[in-house]
């Protein structure tokens, strides 16, 4: 049976089915709400030190600003100060801030920290700024966490915040109200899951473009939507049920 394709003879056929898809709204739904990728390329590189990093300094600043980890937030605040200077201090700062940031790019993927790079950044109260100076107490080993925000416009307010999961290693960004109750999973290519796209009752894309930002912290709270027992393990969150709760709402 022979298939119906249709045939294309110039660029205004192609403009035609690209607005015949905006009008269609299961295609919106699939949209992604990571637009960007700006690290898809190296673009720093030092040869005599073997130094590289998909990173500018500009953007390894505006993503470290975000972490839980104050002393980091600290040596960023630093690293700000001095970065024009060629002294041992900013060439071991810069070492260190964006091997945590290439880091971060291997846990969250570029697209998701691209997203979380244009986040807002929302002052903290009463955090004061120390220099740090034995930089050998940074552990590059050690897993930093993206701090989480709320969201407000209008008469809604959501949670937004990152975790990577234990059983399959996928990063993803959670989604929930203001009771903490899990609204949407986003993966690391910025898309809706499945199991989400009939229960996000609002316009997220507008929510992050327009509201207003809140820090939270580097936990979220999120709770069990069977039980409501605040979820603490990746895993659980994810699901947006607690292990006792999965066992049993599978069992039935």
């Amino acid at each position: 049976m022979k298939q119906n394709s249709k045939k294309l003879n110039s660029f205004n056929d192609l403009k035609k089915i690209k607005n015949q898809l905006k009008l269609n709204p299961s295609v919106e739904k699939n949209k992604s709400y990571f637009t960007n990728n700006y690290f898809k390329k190296v673009k720093l590189k030092d040869g005599d030190s073997e130094f590289k990093s998909y990173f500018l300094d500009n953007h390894v600043i505006n993503i470290l600003q975000k972490v839980s980890h104050r002393k980091i937030r600290n040596l960023v605040n630093e690293f700000k100060n001095i970065r024009n200077e060629e002294t041992s201090r900013t060439l071991q700062l810069r070492f260190i801030l964006h091997s945590i940031c290439n880091k971060l790019r291997l846990k969250f993927g570029a697209k998701m920290l691209s997203f979380i790079h244009d986040l807002p950044i929302v002052t903290r109260p009463n955090e004061n700024f120390e220099i740090h100076n034995n930089l050998q107490d940074v552990d590059l080993s050690e897993d930093y966490d993206i701090e989480s925000y709320s969201i407000v416009k209008e008469y809604r307010k959501i949670f937004i915040g990152f975790e990577r999961l234990e059983y399959n290693d996928q990063p993803y960004m959670i989604v929930c109200d203001r009771n903490g109750y899990l609204q949407a999973r986003i993966n690391d290519l910025g898309f809706l899951e499945e199991d989400f796209i009939n229960r996000l009752k609002f316009n997220l894309f507008d929510m992050i473009k327009d509201g207003e930002f809140s820090y939270v912290g580097a936990i979220l709270n999120c709770y069990c939507s069977i039980c409501s027992r605040e979820l603490t393990v990746p895993e659980s969150i994810y699901y947006g049920i607690g292990p006792i709760c999965r066992g049993d709402y599978y069992f039935r």
